[in-house]
């Protein structure tokens, strides 16, 4: 029943909700780009993980990799 939960609540993230789940994802992500090199400093990384959740894109993404 937890990760039914959870896994909801990650949808629900994905979906616009926010809350502590959306900030977490929003800083994991961010530590994800950082590692990567991807952007220049955390609040970019950070900038750009929310403009993802909020245009949408991330749930799309999320949506795709589950039809491959």
């Amino acid at each position: 029943e937890l990760a039914h939960a959870t896994a909801r609540a990650g949808i629900a993230t994905l979906e616009g909700a926010p809350g502590p789940f959306r900030e977490s994802l929003v800083y994991g992500a961010a530590i994800c780009l950082i590692e990567l090199g991807s952007e220049e400093g955390a609040q970019a990384c950070t900038d750009r993980v929310r403009q993802a959740l909020d245009s949408g894109e991330a749930l799309e993404r999320f949506k795709a990799a589950r039809e491959s």
